[in-house]
């Protein structure tokens, strides 16, 4: 199914209604501070339990940044999602949910905000950043 550009259900509160979203083409954001909790703090669905069904597209955080990169570790270490779909869950999938097509992933010409990321203990923290870099 293509996902319809800047059309999105934000946290859905239900897997039916997160699955009517993505029926109607709507792309799919859970929030990452839910994922890394493992339940809404307002009883609403799992994101970890809609990242298992498939039914998300990006993760956000708007209280919680540092989230973003837990909720990567933990959906991976619960094999809920491989390394490569988590990441793109911070990555390439707010991008798309988002609009704009010069970021979000890896390629040549794109702008490229990179994080180097340092795993080890529970939580990965960051190592590095490189702002605005150009292949």
């Amino acid at each position: 199914m293509r996902l319809t550009s800047h059309a999105a259900a934000e946290f859905p509160t239900t897997v039916v209604a997160a699955r009517a979203a993505r029926e109607h083409g709507l792309a799919v954001v859970a929030g990452a501070p839910n994922a890394v909790r493992g339940s809404s703090h307002t009883a609403n669905v799992s994101a970890r339990e809609l990242v298992a069904l498939g039914l998300v597209d990006a993760l956000a955080s708007d209280y919680v940044p540092a989230t973003m990169m837990a909720a990567v570790a933990l959906l991976v270490d619960e094999r809920l999602a491989d390394l490569p779909r988590a990441v793109g869950l911070v990555t390439s999938g707010p991008a798309r949910v988002a609009g704009p097509t010069d970021r979000g992933s890896l390629t040549v010409g794109a702008r490229a905000d990179v994080v180097l990321v340092r795993w080890s203990g529970r939580w990965p923290a960051v190592a590095a950043t490189a702002r605005a870099a150009r292949a």
